[in-house]
C-alpha cells in the first residue's frame, strides 16, 4: 500500500496498525468499504449497507452477533481467500472434459424435457410414433453413455450409465413386442422393470452429481439430493398407473401427478445440471 489509511475500522481496530490487511488486499472501510466476494468483510458490509458509523458508535452492537467476532474478523476473512484458491487449484485438476461432458449432458436432458414430437399429414401414424420414441430412447442412451465417461471422475455415474442402458433395452424390446394377450402382460412386466431400473439410475444420478458438487457447493450438492426423491415419486406414481389403469379415475388422477411432477422437476434439474456445468466451466 503506497498509502496508508489512519481510520478506525468496522471492527474497531486501527485500519493502519491492522496485520491482515496488506494479506487481504484491503483498502480500508471507509474506502471500500472492505470487499464484495470472497474474503468480504461481513462488517464492513453491515455498515455500508445500513450507512452506520464503526461499530464502536452502533447502538446494537450488544446483541449483533456478527460484532461479537470481530476480533476475528480480519483472520476469518483471510482463511475464507485461502480456502477459495485451494478450492480453485483443487478445480483446475480435474479432467478437463469434465465441463464439456456436463454441457453436452445438460442439452441432452435439455431436448428431452421440452422435446416436441412432430408429426405429418402423410405416412403412417404408428410408424411416426415408433420413430419418435426410439429417437427418445437414443437420447436416454447417450445420457447412459455420458455417465460412464463421467465416472473416471466419480465412479457412482457408472452404476447410472449401467442402469440407464439397461432401462433402455427394455424400454426398446417393449416396443417390437405383439399387443396381444400374452404380449400386453409381457411389457407390462417388462415396462415396470424399466421404471424401477429408471428410479435407479435416477437415484445414482443424482447422488453423482451431488458427490462431485459437494466438495465445492454444499447447497448444490444438496438440492440434487432433494431432487431424486421428487422425480421417484413421479415415477412411481408412474407404475401406480400402469397397474391402475382398470380404475379409470384414480390412474388419471395419477397421471396429471406424473405430467405436473415431471414437468417442475425437469426444470429444477436442469437448473442443478446448468449450475454443476458452470461450476467446472472454469476449468474447460
Amino acid at each position: 500500500m503506497s498509502e496508508k489509511v489512519k481510520e478506525e475500522g468496522s471492527c474497531g481496530k486501527s485500519c493502519e496498525a491492522c496485520p491482515h490487511r496488506q494479506a487481504n488486499d484491503c483498502p480500508g472501510c471507509t474506502r471500500g468499504p472492505g470487499q464484495k466476494g470472497v474474503g468480504e468483510c461481513e462488517l464492513a458490509r453491515c455498515r455500508r449497507e445500513h450507512g452506520y458509523p464503526p461499530c464502536s458508535a452502533c447502538r446494537f452492537r450488544v446483541s449483533c452477533g456478527t460484532y461479537r467476532r470481530w476480533h476475528d474478523a480480519a483472520q476469518d476473512r483471510l482463511d475464507e481467500r485461502r480456502a477459495e484458491i485451494d478450492r480453485r487449484l483443487e478445480l483446475s485438476q480435474t479432467d478437463p472434459d469434465l465441463s464439456l461432458l456436463l454441457w453436452i449432458l445438460f442439452w441432452l436432458t435439455l431436448l428431452g424435457t421440452f422435446s416436441i414430437r412432430l408429426t405429418t399429414s402423410g405416412g403412417d401414424a404408428a410408424q411416426q410414433e415408433l420413430f419418435w420414441s426410439i429417437a427418445g430412447l437414443v437420447r436416454t442412451a447417450a445420457c447412459g453413455v455420458l455417465f460412464l465417461r463421467l465416472s473416471k471422475e466419480e465412479n457412482t455415474y457408472r452404476t447410472a450409465g449401467l442402469f440407464t442402458l439397461v432401462s433402455v433395452a427394455l424400454s426398446l424390446l417393449t416396443l417390437f413386442l405383439p399387443a396381444d394377450a400374452m404380449g400386453g402382460g409381457l411389457i407390462l412386466v417388462l415396462g415396470l422393470c424399466g421404471t424401477g431400473l429408471s428410479i435407479a439410475a435416477e437415484y445414482y444420478e443424482c447422488s453423482a452429481h451431488a458427490a462431485l458438487a459437494e466438495r465445492w457447493d454444499e447447497q448444490l450438492a444438496g438440492k440434487w439430493r432433494m431432487l431424486w426423491k421428487w422425480r421417484a415419486a413421479a415415477l412411481i406414481a408412474a407404475a401406480a398407473a400402469m397397474l391402475l389403469s382398470a380404475v379409470p379415475t384414480l390412474s388419471l388422477l395419477l397421471v396429471l401427478f406424473v405430467i405436473a411432477a415431471m414437468a417442475v422437476t425437469g426444470i429444477w434439474k436442469l437448473v442443478c445440471l446448468y449450475r454443476t456445468a458452470k461450476l467446472f466451466g472454469s476449468n474447460g
